[in-house]
């Protein structure tokens, strides 16, 4: 049996030897699954609670903080996920920019839809029970409204969405780069259907 000093040298040689590893496969960055959205947000970063304007628009009264539009293609459907977090930086961000929607054309089949508010001192409120889902007359247009609890100057709203498309074929509705408040991060991921 081995001693306690071999083993600690034992194991001292396997750390020195799966450092240097582990630092070379850090230093080449994300990999392509860090793109991508599952079915948890990802974690509200520190840059993103500490964020109180944005210098290409300074006096914004919210920022997109992070926007992910992901198709994933299937053989006989389209799954999209969509998440949109956004800041309040202002008093008037409150009123203009404490709701968000999202309008679906064609035969959407909308799955999950998850929504909290991460108030500035770091309280999470969960806002699901706000998400309404409504089908207009029109039997080809859903829209999903969230009105966020306790919106406040600093707060973090976020709205998750998931849908399904019926259809082996489908046509993708234009993707807004910028809209009337700054963007921080937007990502749009197209992942073909597996062969």
């Amino acid at each position: 049996m081995p001693s306690r000093r071999q083993s600690l040298a034992s194991l001292a040689l396997a750390l020195a030897l799966v450092a240097p590893a582990a630092s070379v496969r850090a230093a080449k960055g994300p990999k392509a699954s860090d793109f991508l959205l599952g079915g948890t947000p990802p974690a509200i970063t520190e840059a993103e609670r500490a964020l109180t304007s944005v210098a290409s628009a300074p006096g914004a009264a919210a920022a997109v903080l992070l926007e992910v539009e992901q198709y994933e293609f299937e053989d006989v459907f389209v799954r999209y996920r969509h998440l949109r977090r956004v800041k309040i930086l202002t008093e008037a961000g409150v009123a203009e920019h404490g709701d968000m929607r999202e309008t679906f054309y064609g035969d959407w089949r909308i799955g999950t839809t998850k929504a909290r508010v991460i108030l500035p001192n770091g309280t999470e409120v969960d806002a699901a029970a706000n998400v309404h889902v409504e089908s207009s007359k029109n039997p080809d247009m859903t829209t999903i409204t969230a009105t966020f609890p306790q919106v406040q100057k600093g707060a973090i709203l976020e709205l998750l969405t998931e849908a399904n498309y019926d259809a082996s074929f489908y046509s993708l509705s234009e993707y807004v780069v910028q809209e009337d408040i700054p963007a921080v991060l937007k990502r749009f991921v197209l992942l073909p259907a597996p062969e």
